[in-house]
């Protein structure tokens, strides 16, 4: 019983390996063109609104919210941001 060299035989199915990974790209390739001539760019339309501002007062953002918070009562926060510093009302 011989010693048997397993750097040979990996060697030798090597080439094996190679042409069956091309014939698996050569049958899944025409799937790829198929599903990418299926699918065609849709037109949107978003809205663009304007900027919120760059400073409101406690007073201002109030007035603002002020038909929201009608609904959103204590329950809510009255701001969507955690960070005080960041005092905006509803548009």
């Amino acid at each position: 019983m011989g010693h048997r060299d397993d750097s040979m035989d990996m060697c030798s199915l090597r080439p094996v390996r190679t042409a069956g990974l091309v014939a698996l790209l050569l049958a899944v390739s025409p799937l790829a063109v198929w599903a990418s001539e299926a699918y065609h760019a849709v037109e949107r339309n978003y809205p663009v609104y304007p900027a919120a501002p760059a400073r409101q007062t406690p007073t201002e953002a109030a007035a603002k919210s002020e038909g929201c918070l009608d609904c959103h009562t204590a329950t809510d926060l009255p701001t969507m941001h955690a960070n005080p510093g960041v005092i905006l009302g509803c548009t």
